[in-house]
């Protein structure tokens, strides 16, 4: 069917009685289009589809057949209009809904963010404030490669940056600089020196002069390569310097004191059951609150924030906040000794976890906890196996031709 047949009213009929097929015929005769036509022997009846004005035409033909003619769909354009007569509030209502959404995707209602790991969605919005871009600004007034730029700069780790807009929500789409562990190489002459006390269990110099050996035991400060490499002339006489970067992988096994202490007394929170509910709901500019909250010294907050949203971007400017309240008051406790031992225990696996994700080899560890008083102190030599060594600058003087240069 075509577009302009389904715009024309049409209705779809059955016709039952002895003279049913009489009736078609004089439909027929009168050259009324009929369509779709189906014969049903089993309950004597012929369903067929003709135009709304022919059908109205063949009354008199119905009468002449005395055939019982049942309406059973309406169909086109005419018959949809009807319809939407009779229902005039709700098709008004329809249209402002289309025209209050027209005048909402005007503006920008909310913000999305993607790409961010570093920068905080907070430094972006901040950006975006500076720029006059905030919740409730114009598209008209956004321009969205002035805004991209103005990231890059503000920015200097953004290395991309896309700004865009997708029903009421504006789009910052950024890609982040990636950094990664290289070793930094120098113009100037570095040394290694040590930043631990310990023994030296492995040594692979890449660059430098080695100043100590395996098995050596050095303190912090000690030169452990030189980034020096003497030039000797014919004589074996030292008559210069090549001067390096000095690299070296150095592993030593020394001994950390770790110390931490924790009062036995302290504050905890104990809720006194009262409770509050507070909900504010907010369009625009205007905000409503309902509800009273706690006017106690002690208030546990915890707020959730929503925004309507019709489709995935089609943000709207109604929001509502609820926010539960529990009172309660600061007690004086007092932890057992389990209680303290416990938490100082676990304040030690915390710091050789972290000592491990470093890369460091935990060989031993001698714990001790006594109590002091109103405290409790635990102490842990802890022998390890790390690297070691930081660079410096080489403190060995140039020498040419016989001249001493710093």
């Amino acid at each position: 069917m075509s577009g302009l047949e389904r715009m024309r009213a049409t209705v779809r009929i059955d016709v039952k009685g002895d003279a049913k097929e009489r009736y078609l015929n004089m439909c027929r005769a009168r050259h009324f289009p009929v369509w779709n036509v189906q014969s049903d022997k089993k309950n004597d009846v012929i369903t067929m589809c003709m135009n709304r004005e022919d059908f109205l035409e063949s009354k008199s033909a119905i009468r002449k057949t005395g055939v019982k003619v049942v309406v059973k769909a309406k169909n086109g354009l005419p018959f949809l209009l009807k319809k939407i007569s009779r229902r005039k509030v709700f098709v008004a209502g329809a249209l402002l809904g289309m025209i209050f959404l027209l005048v909402m995707m005007r503006s920008i209602w909310a913000f999305q963010f993607e790409g961010n790991k570093r920068i905080t969605d907070e430094q972006i919005v901040d950006y975006l404030e500076s720029q006059g871009v905030t919740i409730g600004t114009k598209t008209k007034n956004l321009d969205y490669e002035a805004l991209e730029q103005g990231l890059r700069e503000q920015f200097p780790e953004i290395t991309w940056a896309s700004v865009l807009q997708r029903g009421t929500t504006l789009i910052i789409r950024i890609r982040e600089r990636e950094y990664t562990e290289v070793s930094q190489r120098y113009d100037d002459r570095t040394d290694i020196i040590s930043d631990a006390d310990g023994v030296i269990i492995s040594m692979v110099v890449k660059e430098g002069v080695p100043y100590v050996k395996k098995g050596d035991t050095v303190s912090t400060g000690d030169i452990l390569v030189c980034g020096a490499v003497p030039v000797y002339d014919e004589n074996q006489v030292i008559s210069g310097y090549q001067y390096y970067h000095a690299q070296a992988d150095i592993l030593v096994e020394t001994t950390q004191r770790y110390t931490d202490t924790l009062p036995l007394s302290y504050e905890r929170k104990v809720y006194t059951g009262q409770e509050a509910l507070i909900v504010s709901l907010g369009t625009f500019d205007t905000r409503f609150v309902f509800g009273d909250g706690l006017s106690l010294a002690g208030v546990e907050s915890q707020s959730k924030n929503y925004q309507l949203c019709l489709f995935r971007y089609l943000q709207l400017p109604f929001f509502a906040q609820i926010t539960r309240q529990k009172g309660y008051e600061w007690e004086l406790s007092y932890y057992t000794r389990q209680e303290a031992q416990a938490l100082l225990t676990a304040g030690l696996e915390k710091y050789l976890r972290e000592l491990s994700e470093k890369g460091v080899q935990i060989i031993a560890k001698d714990v001790k906890i006594v109590k002091n008083g109103m405290s409790m102190e635990i102490t842990a030599d802890i022998t390890m196996r790390r690297l070691v060594g930081i660079s410096c600058p080489t403190t060995v003087e140039l020498i040419q031709d016989g001249e001493s240069n710093n």
